[in-house]
């Protein structure tokens, strides 16, 4: 999808037919995208943003108060077309299931992590290109965490 402006709202108005958008006095027919579909835009500060952010192989770290030493985490998360994400978090003891939400108008994709030892952690991470940031805190201690992710090449 090309978007005339970054003004548009990209199909989250639901308008599936051809819209007419008068440029310079003359009338110009764009296709506008249906709810939920994640249109490339080709002008203004997301220009050739993927459709699909967030799918993919992300490595980083995890910091904070339970971290005395920063430790390592690999992601893999996949993306439908709903923006419900799946997920696995790997670290050096284990790995533990991911399940959340990506909103692309705030780049905010939260959700939690469920390990087996019973902790559950409320993730929040905000997708800046190629790079994730955000927190961890587990439910039941209050602890507090950082993650930094940034897309594996490949």
């Amino acid at each position: 999808m090309n978007c005339i402006t970054c003004k548009c709202l990209c199909g989250l108005l639901g308008v599936t037919t051809a819209a007419v958008v008068a440029v310079a006095s003359t009338s110009v027919a764009a296709p506008i995208a249906p709810i939920g579909a994640q249109p490339i835009h080709t002008v203004g500060p997301r220009a050739m943003q993927p459709a699909d952010p967030v799918s993919g192989d992300w490595k980083g770290e995890v910091t904070g108060e339970a971290f005395p030493e920063p430790l390592p985490l690999v992601v893999e998360f996949s993306m439908n077309e709903k923006h419900e994400v799946l997920g696995t978090f790997v670290i050096p003891d284990g790995e533990a299931p991911f399940k959340g939400v990506f909103d692309p108008r705030t780049a905010l994709l939260t959700g939690s992590v469920t390990p087996e030892d019973g902790s559950n952690w409320e993730i929040e991470l905000e997708l800046d290109g190629d790079e994730f940031s955000g927190t961890a805190v587990e439910t039941n201690s209050g602890v507090k965490a950082e993650i930094e992710l940034e897309r594996i090449e490949g």
